[in-house]
């Protein structure tokens, strides 16, 4: 029954990250995050009802989280008394739910966990994505899944598939192509190698600078994390080939042209992203500077839902930094950071997508984007799948029979 269960909402949690759009046109956009919320959270429980042990270390991410949602706590109260503005309660909430559900999904490791279709459940998320948001860039379903950018690029589509909105597709696809690079090195199946080609390619013509920049830097990550030097050279070798006969293919394109435009702060978008940053920091300077003094004020969370919002800064860096201060910053980026240590060190792939995807948050606003999101917190779980499948144990799993759950640690530490 657990193992089904945790099946299940495997497969809810992962279609309903990438589906937000298709719930949006029927239910609103604010009962389209709930949803998605609701199939996170109902994955989360499900793992904590599997029979599983706890990776080592587990006190110190318990207390991370806690001083995080201590400090989030406190600056909401202060915006609350000095601004007079309640919209820092809705940015806590949301963030406290990411903190917890990637402090669950590190921290777990499901005995069943192998025995759960993670390959067929993400490919067919990624390939539903991928086909809807070539439609849209062939002008159909326009109409169908809201979301869609049809003014920036001169009448040429930026799709949003069926994630409701352009940003967030091409974040959900990047990240898909480290988990599809990690199966291929494990399992060696070349279905895997085409599917991370083809969601490589989806991120190229979708002209996301975001999920380019999760390639670029996620690929650099590699090459300095991979534990064999001998790996290291060879994908630096076929990873510099691919990107010569990629630069041939789209030489003196569009998509060449908006990818590269990514390195220019005069390129378009760039220029005013770097103005909202600088007064990102002059916010910050008019503020306690250890916790937030514009806590959910500079978000789009808060607007979404009905919270009314002062605007963006454009990174997620910035967003923590206005939000939660130095502390709340400092203590956020270390509870991203334990999905990337709770990764296998062998699957270095997947490790290097996730160093990736967090680096990009300093210069996007992606860090309140569900299905960037939900597959990062996914990854460790990702992890330990192909643990199981290849016949390993993650040497962290070996743990004391008398040792904690993660329900006792959560109480007791």
């Amino acid at each position: 029954m657990r193992k089904a269960l945790l099946t299940v909402t495997f497969a809810v949690c992962v279609v309903a990250a990438c589906t937000r759009g298709v719930l949006e046109t029927s239910l609103g956009k604010q009962v389209a995050y709930v949803g998605q919320a609701l199939a996170m959270l109902a994955f989360v429980v499900a793992l904590l009802m599997a029979r599983g042990t706890n990776r080592p270390g587990q006190a110190r991410r318990v207390w991370t989280v806690y001083l995080f949602l201590l400090v989030a706590m406190v600056s909401a109260a202060y915006v609350t008394v000095v601004k007079a503005s309640a919209a820092g309660w809705i940015y806590v909430g949301v963030m406290a739910f990411f903190a917890v559900t990637i402090l669950v999904l590190s921290s777990r490791e499901a005995e069943d966990a192998g025995d759960v279709p993670v390959a067929f459940w993400l490919g067919l998320a990624g390939i539903a994505s991928v086909t809807v948001g070539f439609l849209q860039q062939g002008q159909l379903l326009l109409d169908t899944f809201p979301g869609s950018d049809l003014a920036s690029m001169g009448g040429l589509v930026r799709p949003s598939s069926m994630t409701g909105n352009y940003l967030h597709y091409p974040l959900f696809i990047a990240m898909l192509v480290f988990v599809f690079m990690e199966f291929w090195s494990s399992r060696k199946r070349p279905v895997y190698a085409v599917l991370a080609g083809l969601f490589a390619i989806a991120i190229v013509v979708s002209f996301s600078r975001s999920g380019a920049m999760i390639l670029a830097l996620g690929f650099v990550a590699y090459v300095f994390t991979a534990r064999r030097l001998s790996t290291r050279i060879r994908y630096v070798y076929w990873g510099s080939g691919l990107l010569l006969a990629g630069a041939a293919v789209f030489s003196g394109t569009v998509y060449a042209e908006r990818i590269l435009g990514s390195l220019s702060v005069d390129a378009a978008g760039n220029e005013g992203r770097v103005t909202k940053w600088f007064q990102a920091a002059e916010l910050w300077s008019d503020s306690p500077l250890v916790i937030g003094g514009w806590t959910g004020m500079y978000t789009n969370v808060t607007e979404n839902f009905g919270g009314g919002s002062a605007g963006v800064v454009e990174s997620g860096f910035f967003q923590q930094l206005v939000s939660f201060g130095v502390l709340g910053v400092v203590l956020f980026y270390l509870i991203m950071s334990q999905s990337i240590w709770a990764v296998d060190r062998s699957h270095s792939w997947l490790r290097a997508g996730l160093i990736g995807g967090m680096l990009e948050t300093f210069v996007y606003q992606s860090i309140e984007v569900i299905p960037f999101m939900a597959l990062y917190a996914l990854a460790p779980f990702i992890s330990t799948h192909l643990l199981q499948r290849a016949g390993r144990t993650a040497p962290q799993a070996a743990l004391p029979a008398d040792s904690h759950t993660f329900r006792g640690e959560l109480v007791h530490a």
